[in-house]
């Protein structure tokens, strides 16, 4: 991206860790240098909700994994290679960080618009 360009992240998911954990990941290890702007005036005409500021991390056994470290000491933390699986992005940022503005995200739930689910 160049200087005052704009870059979009949209998935068909509606899952919090493939939406607003990465957006949330990305803007942290971009120090600063992107910024997450409101583009509801972009879509006027669709129902949407905000984007999420907490959600839950679950392993296979929908096992609520309170942390990175909680999730490499539970059963199931590794790939078949030995690596933790869990990275600690996919977690909402701390309270007591400066968090994003993860609102600004959009959240197009398929019983909104008698469609399907979409994030941007």
């Amino acid at each position: 991206t160049q200087v005052g360009g704009t870059l979009a992240y949209s998935t068909c998911s509606l899952n919090p860790i493939e939406d607003e954990a990465v957006v949330a990941g990305l803007l942290a290890s971009a120090g600063g240098a992107l910024q997450l702007l409101d583009g509801a005036h972009l879509l006027p005409g669709l129902a949407r909700r905000p984007g999420l500021r907490r959600w839950l991390v679950l392993d296979d056994q929908a096992r609520l994994l309170q942390s990175v470290a909680h999730a490499r000491r539970a059963d199931g933390g590794a790939n078949a290679r030995g690596e933790c699986r869990y990275r600690s992005t996919m977690w909402p940022p701390p309270a007591s960080e400066s968090a994003p503005e993860l609102e600004r995200c959009m959240r197009f739930l398929p019983h909104l618009n008698n469609g399907g689910g979409f994030f941007i």
